[in-house]
């Protein structure tokens, strides 16, 4: 779950479709209003949040859980309440770490913060909205009380985001997302919301006594130790390994995927004792591309948003 949660860009776009300010300033005026307003954003509320991927070509069940949410700017706390297998889940996030709370296994998961991260995808997405996609605005729903507008952006690849904006301070109360293929995509609607003129520091830690913590770099040595593999690394580029995980593929294919991150994009390196099957790296409609090479008994790819030449260039820095 934790890794399904870190795939999801936290998307926003348009606001008031009617106000004086949609008059004044037009659409790409309301794309900096809301970029500004959500990324400011005091605020406590709980969401139900809906998955839905395939894998192996089959289409997986939706999976709905619950998160109680506090926000002060790019500070987030995030409580997974419920009865699915993230119940009791804790993530906080300060803007420089990810902290996340796995009370299973009474560890608490060190990682570089996803917020900045976040951030720049944000602007990256108004700059994609601006040149490729379709806009339709249209009064919206009420949610947890709040008066609405409803966004659809749809691009010329086939992708849709539809976001209810709260009309008077920009916050977004519901989302949802669909890619190319309808059958995968993800939504948050929040069932409660309140905005917040400040929120106690306090929010922002977890106080789970006898909980251990564990550095990116312990959970990779532990990911390649139970598969037996020589953990290869990224180094000297400035992006920061943030989680790892190992696997073994039906025909008995040992390896070892971890992401990392520069704070603006995402870099995901694949280490397999074998071949890898190129065919699965990526997705029909993904904007990722990859580059896949050998080094003794390992195959090895980079996976990300980045052309195939940039990829070449950094697989010389994946060592031992």
């Amino acid at each position: 779950m934790v890794r399904t949660l870190r795939l999801l860009a936290l998307t926003l776009a348009i606001a008031s479709a009617c106000g004086a300010t949609a008059q004044r300033g037009g659409p790409g005026h309301l794309l900096d209003e809301v970029l500004r307003a959500n990324l400011h954003l005091k605020c406590r509320g709980s969401r139900i949040v809906t998955l839905q991927f395939r894998h192996d070509g089959r289409e997986d069940p939706p999976r709905t859980f619950m998160e109680n949410i506090v926000r002060d700017g790019e500070k987030i706390r995030t409580e997974y309440v419920g009865q699915g297998e993230s119940a009791g889940q804790i993530a906080v996030d300060d803007g420089t770490w990810r902290l996340q709370y796995l009370p299973d296994k009474n560890v608490i998961n060190k990682m570089p913060s996803l917020t900045r991260q976040n951030s720049e995808r944000l602007e990256d997405l108004i700059h994609s909205v601006r040149d490729h996609f379709t806009i339709d605005i249209k009064p919206g729903k009420k949610i947890a009380d709040y008066e609405t507008l409803e966004i659809t952006m749809t691009s010329d690849r086939g992708f849709e985001h539809k976001l209810w904006v709260e009309k008077r301070d920009k916050a977004i109360l519901k989302r949802e997302f669909r890619g190319p293929d309808q059958r995968v995509g993800m939504s948050y609607e929040f069932q409660q919301f309140k905005y917040l003129k400040t929120v106690d520091p306090s929010e922002f830690t977890i106080n789970k006594p006898g909980a251990k913590v564990v550095e990116p770099i312990d959970r990779l040595n532990s990911a390649a130790a139970k598969y037996g593999i020589t953990p290869y690394k990224i180094v000297g580029t400035g992006f920061m390994l943030s989680d790892s995980f190992g696997f073994e593929s039906k025909d008995g294919r040992k390896g070892v995927r971890s992401t990392y991150g520069d704070g603006r994009k995402i870099l995901t390196l694949v280490q397999v004792l074998g071949d890898i099957q190129e065919s699965r790296l990526t997705r029909p409609g993904d904007r990722f591309n990859f580059f896949v090479w050998p080094d003794g008994d390992y195959k090895f790819a980079l996976i990300g948003d980045f052309p195939k030449d940039e990829l070449k260039r950094l697989s010389g820095f994946v060592r031992r």
